[in-house]
């Protein structure tokens, strides 16, 4: 009996220490879950901020149409008047402190915050990012109106904005 003892004493220890290895083994696993989730999770996001935007379609597309009075509205207004002025893209270190300085008040505890998120939601303007704000071309605005414009190139290549213009090849049946 003594050999049978020992034959089960050495098969109950071995069952022990498959039992701490396998647990070791699932901890070890479920670390590596989570940092493959928290890569995952990681690699979205950097795509996301990494993949070159060269052509969007016009944000007026994207966007729901905002009513045509309303404080907000008379901001980005004036944002855009002072980007035309310009000639050029206007970044918001260079655009908020004009508006500031032509009297125009923004509100709010961050002002600079606010303007952005003004700017954001208009459809007549559009942020590149690292370059600035810039105003969308509308040509074929009465296409759009109607739901037939579609997304075309300005002169193609690369960087270059959508402009809404008409193709009636491409689009005959309404947008929306």
């Amino acid at each position: 009996m003594a050999f049978s003892n020992d034959i089960i004493s050495r098969a109950q220890s071995d069952l022990q220490r498959a039992e701490r290895d396998a647990a070791n083994a699932r901890e070890k696993l479920q670390r590596s879950e989570l940092e493959i989730n928290d890569l995952r999770a990681f690699l979205r996001k950097l795509e996301h901020y990494a993949t070159p935007t060269d052509v969007k379609a016009s944000p007026a597309v994207t966007r729901s149409p905002r009513g045509s009075g309303g404080k907000a509205r008379r901001i980005v207004s004036h944002c855009i008047e002072l980007i035309q002025k310009s000639g050029r893209k206007m970044p918001m270190n260079e655009l908020f402190p004009k508006v500031i300085a032509d009297g125009i008040e923004i509100g709010g505890t961050d002002e600079k915050s606010v303007l952005a998120g003004y700017l954001s939601r208009d459809e007549r303007v559009y942020h590149d990012r690292g370059v600035g704000w810039g105003i969308v071309e509308t040509e074929g605005a009465a296409d759009l109106l109607a739901g037939t414009a579609t997304p075309s190139l300005i002169d193609g290549g690369q960087n270059e904005r959508a402009t809404l213009t008409l193709d009636p090849a491409a689009r005959t049946e309404p947008i929306g």
